[in-house]
């Protein structure tokens, strides 16, 4: 039996042939390191591009049985079988047989006018194989030539115009079978397509029906398991649609070009259903893995109609659709699946591998559904139930809608050697193994998708660093929205000298916290380079003479131009606001922060210090929590997005790539906190100051000019390198006696207006939504009253331990509260 092949096969055995008279074969073994490369140059650069993002970039140099072989011999279990063209695995010895003596037979072809005994053979075992009254068969080279046949010949036997098929659903990407496709993305740019094509929703009987009823339709074309997915038809839904199309007149087309030929454990998935259509499509399968072939068959009372009149019997063509090869292959192919029962292994390995895959989706969530008929089987991902798993999936669809099942598709070829396809742009995994599948390769599959999804679990598993490292090469590949037109970095300012070893550069300089680390840095005798937006206001940076650097945490490019020639960088860049999109934020905190650490590697970067927040513990409001705890909740996208940015510092500094430590300020005040500080007083003034629980929680202050302190002990303590640090005055004073101190320094009133925290996060949560909405619908770029992070950090305790930072680093708290409160007053009292 040939799946008996698979695995012992010598990947070696590439034995030249003998007839190679003209060096062909010999050309193309010796450069097969060239594939590749040649296919860049020559056919598709861009499905190259996407084979090396996604790290399937190897050069198979031989193939046997259910295996494709690298040029270290490693063997690839190949699970996708070309979309099933493959169907009896890779070279079958005896299809290859059958070819070599067709050739050798010296039998007449390409003749237009003559049909040939193996055109007549296949044509017959196909009508023998198929429901009574089809036996008129076209011969074609492909399924989309197929369906393009029954188009024409629909039309042609009815003389109707319309043709209906089903959403999401696939035909070839010819124009005619294009027009039927039910999938937007595969036809954009290649209208106009043809007029009278229209679908309607798989499974709707009541919407089939309502088209059929103009009684101007030719043919109702249907796979009746859809492919992209794998979605089975609804209980009953072929039966009852084959019933409605012979009730009004129309013809139903049965596409099995990919269910055909023992794929479902049948010789035909009609067979199913009890099915008798008008026309069947045939394909893929009916190859043998080697020769180009599909047919339409029909009943020939419709094939007569269409072209049986004599003057007519030529117009509808195929050049080598009849071909001595193809028909050869196509024979083989049947006889092979009939001697090797081979429809039987289909069914039988159909269950060993959805038993295997009930087992796993009871213990991985990840896994959604399956879907299986026969060795056609659709695994349906979810993301994982963790908030940060959701979120890094976020990410990843942000950049393409089809790359989340990469995470286990991308592993399994990469760590296990098994090849599997995701199916387009859905969470489906979709796998057409060879019908000559053995129970051993079954069980390698299901062992190896174990071992990836075990690692899926978490968020913090290798393979999602692999697929968001493949999200961010996505992205730069297109314009994200709300990114700069300008890719390259434009300078301006007091130019920095790249030949010294203390340039630093600083993300976010524009900020509170970035503005003051730029005038601590050229204090300190650093010379300094400062990475803004063009809308940001950088007539500080100008009074201290550093260069400004005008670019966009977004843009990689401009990251890049930014950070060449610095051997420092502080990333202090961040989106704080809870009422910007989901996406917007992870774009900047997460895909921002990605591209600073790639710049800084590649600028050689010696030390990076990533400004984080006290956020990500996830308001525990647990006392003196310290740099070893845990989050088990997150209450906003802000400490997600920032707890995952800590991940990818993580990430890069595990490889030794980069000198990373990660700071963790508290709630930081001083002179300049425009947006915290600025605003509350504001508040006070206008006498609408609102505490959260009466204002108890700890505030967890930290003045800026300590946390400026840590950051210049970041830049230079050894020790300090791979650890994170917490940056808190380590007070406890509440934020009643915060506000109370500004209110007496600002001669105003104390606050008296308080809101229960329950009630305060339901408003925060309801002007969030409600701003996202107006930003979407309107121009509305003014902030929210209110905001759940501002309610996180003024309703619950915020005390961290600073103990780490004071052994590690040696920084203790060099302004103590008095003193920031009174230079924090007599900033907002200078405003006035």
């Amino acid at each position: 039996m040939a799946r008996k092949l698979a695995a012992n096969m010598n990947p070696d055995a590439q034995a030249i042939p003998a007839l190679d008279s003209l060096g062909v074969v010999a050309d193309a073994v010796a450069r097969t390191d060239e594939t590749l490369s040649l296919a860049a140059r020559h056919l598709d650069p861009s499905l190259v591009d996407v084979l090396r993002i996604l790290g399937f970039d190897k050069e198979f140099r031989s193939a046997q049985g259910s295996y494709l072989y690298d040029e270290a011999g490693h063997g690839y279990l190949d699970l996708h079988t070309g979309e099933g063209f493959a169907s009896l695995g890779h070279n079958h010895p005896d299809v290859r047989d059958v070819l070599r003596a067709t050739v050798d037979s010296d039998l007449a072809d390409g003749v237009q006018m003559h049909y040939s005994a193996l055109a007549g053979m296949l044509a017959e075992a196909l009508a023998q194989r198929l429901p009574p009254g089809l036996d008129a068969v076209f011969f074609a080279s492909t399924g989309a030539e197929a369906v393009d046949s029954a188009m024409k010949f629909a039309r042609a036997a009815t003389r109707r115009p319309r043709l209906i098929s089903c959403d999401s659903s696939f035909h070839g990407v010819t124009l005619g079978p294009l027009s039927m496709v039910g999938d937007e993305f595969f036809k954009e740019g290649f209208g106009p397509l043809l007029p009278g094509c229209d679908r309607v929703p798989f499974g709707d009987l009541a919407r089939l029906e309502a088209e059929l009823r103009h009684k101007d339709v030719a043919a109702f074309f249907v796979e009746p398991i859809q492919g992209r997915m794998v979605s089975l038809p609804p209980a009953g839904y072929l039966q009852a649609a084959q019933e409605l199309c012979r009730r009004y007149g129309t013809l139903f087309v049965v596409d099995e070009i990919q269910t055909g030929l023992g794929r479902t454990g049948r010789w035909f998935a009609l067979e199913h259903w009890g099915l008798e259509p008008d026309f069947v499509l045939v394909g893929k399968a009916l190859s043998g893995g080697y020769m180009p072939v599909a047919a339409m068959v029909t009943r020939r009372e419709i094939y007569q109609k269409a072209v049986g009149t004599l003057e007519r019997s030529y117009v509808h063509q195929s050049t080598y659709g009849r071909n001595r090869l193809s028909m050869a292959a196509g024979l083989a192919t049947m006889r092979i699946i009939e001697r090797d029962r081979l429809i039987e292994n289909a069914a039988a390995m159909s269950t060993v591998l959805s038993d295997g895959l009930a087992e796993l989706q009871g213990r991985y969530d990840m896994i959604r559904e399956v879907r299986a008929s026969g060795l056609m089987i659709g695994i349906e991902l979810q993301p994982p139930s963790s908030r940060a798993a959701r979120l890094s999936v976020r990410m990843i669809r942000m950049a393409s809608e089809g790359l989340f099942p990469q995470l286990v598709v991308i592993p399994l070829h990469r760590d296990h050697r098994v090849i599997t396809m995701a199916a387009g742009k859905n969470d489906v995994i979709k796998l057409l193994p060879p019908l000559t599948l053995s129970e051993p390769e079954a069980r390698t599959f299901l062992g190896a998708l174990d071992v990836v999804l075990a690692d899926c679990s978490g968020a913090a598993g290798k393979n999602w660093a692999v697929v968001r490292d493949i999200a961010t090469a996505t992205l730069r590949r297109r314009d994200a929205p709300g990114a700069p037109v300008a890719e390259k970095v434009r300078f301006r300012g007091t130019a920095v000298d790249p030949s010294r070893d203390d340039v630093c550069l600083i993300t976010g300089a524009s900020g509170f916290i970035g503005g003051h680390l730029a005038q601590r840095l050229v204090q300190e005798g650093h010379q300094v380079r400062c990475l803004v937006r063009e809308s940001s206001d950088t007539s500080l940076l100008e009074e201290l003479g550093v260069e400004i650097a005008v670019g966009d945490l977004t843009n990689a490019r401009s990251v890049a131009g930014a950070a060449e020639g610095c051997r420092y960088v502080l990333h202090c860049g961040a989106q704080v606001s809870d009422w910007a999109t989901v996406d917007e934020i992870v774009r900047v905190n997460v895909e921002g922060t990605r591209n600073v650490l790639e710049a800084s590697v590649d600028a050689s970067v010696q030390r990076f210090v990533h400004f984080s927040t006290t956020d990500v513990y996830g308001y525990p409001g647990c006392a003196a929590v310290d740099e070893t705890f845990a989050p088990t909740r997150f209450r906003n996208w802000y400490s997600q997005t920032k707890l995952a940015a800590e991940a990818e510092v993580r990430r890069v500094d595990d490889t030794g790539a980069i000198d990373a430590v990660i700071l963790r300020p508290a709630t930081v005040y001083g002179p300049r906190s425009t947006d915290v500080v600025g605003e509350i007083a504001r508040a006070i003034r206008g006498g609408n100051m609102v505490l959260v629980g009466g204002g108890r929680a700890v505030a967890g202050l930290c003045y800026v000019e300590n946390l400026m302190d840590a950051a210049v002990l970041a830049l230079r303590e050894t020790a300090a390198s791979g650890h994170a640090f917490n940056v808190s005055d380590g007070l406890d004073v509440t934020w009643r006696e915060f506000t109370e101190g500004l209110a007496s320094g600002l001669g105003c009133s104390r606050v008296r207006w308080s809101v229960p925290y329950w009630l305060a996060s339901g408003i925060g949560y309801s002007f969030e939504h409600g701003y996202r909405f107006l930003r979407t619908t309107t121009r509305l770029r003014t902030t929210p009253l209110l905001s759940r992070q501002a309610v996180h950090v003024m309703g619950i305790d915020q005390d961290f331990s600073n103990r780490k930072a004071r052994e590690v680093l040696g920084w203790q708290p060099r302004v103590d509260y008095p003193g920031g409160l009174e230079a924090t007053v007599a900033w907002l009292r200078a405003g006035d």
